[in-house]
């Protein structure tokens, strides 16, 4: 099953908070297929029990992607009432997508840049985007409209 590493800016008992809120939310919609669980850092000396450092998302299928976007922007924009929030996206094949969002129309209007994100494409108005600026199909460019070799996106960066 592919994984989807989410992990959160600022203190790091604050994006503890903030997995742990994540991934108990993801996992109580049984519509979604996915499963979700906090990857917790181990303890320091001293210390009783670790933080959660990101959320692991597991997903059996490709078709369920869409959803686990759409439930991720809900949940984001829930707590963007309160607060600015800024979080790294873990694809996989190592590509990251680092986002922020101050208000719940700043995190409904990430959904695009996330879906395209988390199907392995980058996101829209980047290089590799797959238009005929970035070298995509139209252009004569790559099929898939991935990033070409040692092209490097704002905020996208591979591994």
């Amino acid at each position: 099953m592919p994984a989807l590493y989410v992990e959160f800016d600022g203190p790091p008992a604050e994006a503890s908070d903030l997995v742990r809120d994540l991934t108990g939310w993801l996992g109580e919609d049984e519509e979604l297929e996915v499963v979700a669980r906090a990857r917790t850092a181990p303890p320091l000396p001293g210390e009783q029990g670790g933080l959660a450092d990101a959320a692991e998302l597991l997903t059996a299928a490709g078709a369920v992607i869409g959803p686990l976007a759409g439930a991720y922007v809900m949940w984001l924009a829930e707590r963007t009432k309160s607060r600015r929030i800024s979080f790294r996206l873990t694809r996989p094949d190592g590509a990251r997508l680092e986002l922020s969002a101050a208000s719940p129309d700043e995190a409904r209007a990430l959904q695009p840049d996330l879906e395209r994100f988390v199907n392995g494409l980058p996101a829209p108005g980047t290089p590799g985007d797959g238009g005929p600026a970035a070298g995509g199909p139209a252009a004569g460019g790559p099929a898939e409209g991935g990033p070409a070799a040692g092209s490097a996106a704002p905020g996208v960066t591979g591994a």
